[in-house]
């Protein structure tokens, strides 16, 4: 079978790029064209397997702990065989069809530009019109978060080098600026030992993407009151995800639907400044808990509400997990190189810029209340937390350029941004700037380099330079990956040894580093190998 060489292929090599879950990754169809299954509970593994006429994965012993848990690697293996040979017998259209009217989180791998002309992102008010000195008019992204009260808006394009350089050195000169201060720590009071102490939030949410912003929240301050169903939401399946992201909260069980939880549930309403949850559109409006009661129980409630479409639109319905919003802006296409051979990224991007959004869109929503005592509601999305995360590529002007994509062997955009194998392990290079160039070349202390090597073409990206990628090669592994990272970073170039796995990467990473930057390019790194 066609879908078994591939399989056989990734197990060789010790990887699987476009996702390891069954109904949680990318697969092939006939056209050539690949889609994105996000199925991570057994009501949507179920629902895949009758779209897909595949009724043997819902019933099956050997299926029975799916989607998230195999008991053999043959198993994982048979079911994804299964459904990648279902995929490849019809062209990517028809299976996204026939996945959104079973109610199967699904999603086509498009690049960041195609993601523009989607009818749910246009409809959502993500492209924005900017009329720009330099390029002319230009499509740019619009808001990510959406205010019922205080609306953003695009307010101008990107400024010229100085151009306002006179405008804001009169604004200092001007009388009356406030100091910032709040009145009671003006008159003596105490501050709060916390930004967000004494703040109540409920969050009714879910998975990752809202209860993340939640836990923010509680490392501010806030004391964080989460309710979940008696049986515990989705995310109990996946212990890492409920010990990773609902720290810091309370936790409260209860039957949403029974009368007694009603009661108590108008009660938190009442008592708490901020609400939170994730449900598809329709949902909280059943139980009597959206934005309308909420604001009658407590006016000046902030009421954060988070979607994987946005709340209004063609798509609003449709269920949204972060890989799909991986896919249709183009990380996974762009992670692959290509939208042919797209990379599944296995840290949730989506997910997570998203619960720092929620929590930045709660912290403007409360300035906003202590100026004017006026709560608000406010709409995140997944669609749009995608959009900003591609904010790089999500860009049209006339003469629009390609950005950048790795190298085929998807190492990295340039010889001088790339890893490198040494002795023992790997190094991974960045230099950005041309003192970083010139450091580097001290370091190697090798003639063989060239003057004649510039920065730019040492940093170029199509085509690389080939020639400098064979000589810092075969130059690396003179020494191990620890001597490597000792000896450039003390020079000046930024680097940073590839770590085997998380604990090496964070856990028991030497924390005497001088420079942070290099710190977090090694996280980053470490999260990145570990991921994969």
């Amino acid at each position: 079978m066609l879908f078994r060489s591939e399989i056989s292929k990734f197990q060789t090599l010790n990887l699987l790029p476009q996702g390891a879950l069954p109904a949680y990754r990318m697969y092939p169809c006939s056209d050539g064209n690949w889609l994105h299954l996000g199925c991570l509970i057994r009501e949507f593994w179920d629902k895949l397997a009758v779209a897909l006429d595949l009724l043997e994965l819902a019933t099956e012993p050997e299926f029975q702990s799916a989607p998230s848990g195999w008991a053999t690697d043959q198993d994982r293996e048979t079911a994804m065989e299964l459904i990648g040979n279902r995929l490849l017998e019809r062209p990517r259209d028809h299976w996204l069809s026939v996945l959104a009217e079973s109610d199967v989180p699904s999603a086509p791998v498009l690049t960041t530009q195609q993601y523009m002309d989607l009818p749910q992102v246009r409809h959502s008010g993500l492209v924005q019109t900017v009329d720009d000195p330099a390029l002319g008019e230009t499509d740019q992204i619009g808001m990510a978060i959406d205010f019922s009260e205080t609306p953003g808006r695009t307010r101008m394009p990107a400024p010229k080098l100085g151009q306002h350089t006179e405008e804001v050195l009169a604004s200092l000169e001007q009388k009356g600026i406030s100091s910032g201060r709040s009145e009671n720590i003006a008159d003596g009071g105490s501050p709060p030992k916390h930004p967000l102490a004494g703040m109540k939030v409920l969050d009714l949410s879910s998975f990752i993407a809202a209860p993340l912003g939640s836990m923010i929240l509680s490392y501010l301050g806030a004391d964080v009151i989460k309710v979940e169903p008696l049986n515990g939401e989705g995310e109990r399946a996946l212990p890492f995800l409920i010990l990773g992201g609902n720290r810091g909260q309370r936790n409260l069980a209860l039957d949403l639907k029974s009368p007694v939880a009603k009661e108590v549930i108008s009660r938190l309403l009442g008592s708490c400044d901020i609400v939170v949850h994730n449900m598809r559109e329709g949902i909280a409006e059943r139980l009597g808990i959206d934005y309308e009661p909420a604001r009658k129980l407590r006016p000046d409630v902030i009421y954060a509400h988070v979607t994987g479409y946005g709340a209004t639109g063609p798509d609003k319905l449709k269920p949204g997990f972060d890989p799909l919003f991986q896919s249709m802006p183009g990380i996974t296409a762009r992670q692959g190189a290509s939208a042919d051979r797209p990379v599944f990224l296995r840290t949730p991007v989506c997910d997570d810029t998203n619960g720092m959004l929620l929590a930045s869109g709660v912290l403007m929503a409360l300035h906003h209340r202590d100026q004017t005592g006026q709560g608000q509601k406010t709409n995140l999305s997944l669609l749009q937390t995608a959009a900003l995360v591609n904010s790089d590529d999500f860009l049209r002007y006339r003469g629009t350029s390609d950005r950048p994509l790795a190298d085929h062997g998807l190492y990295g955009l340039s010889a001088i941004n790339s890893p490198y194998e040494t002795a023992d392990g790997w190094i991974f290079l960045d230099c950005n700037q041309v003192e970083e160039w010139d450091s580097l070349r001290k370091c190697l202390g090798d003639p063989g380099l060239g003057v004649e090597v510039t920065f730019g073409e040492a940093n170029q990206m199509h085509p690389w330079n080939e020639d400098l990628c064979r000589y810092l090669a075969a130059d690396f592994k003179r020494l191990p990956a620890d001597e490597w990272e000792r000896r450039l970073i003390a020079g000046g170039v930024p680097c940073c040894k590839v770590a085997e796995n998380i604990d090496m990467g964070f856990y028991l990473h030497p924390r005497d580093r001088k420079s942070t930057r290099l710190n977090s390019s090694h996280v980053v790194i470490s999260y990145a190998v570990f991921c994969l």
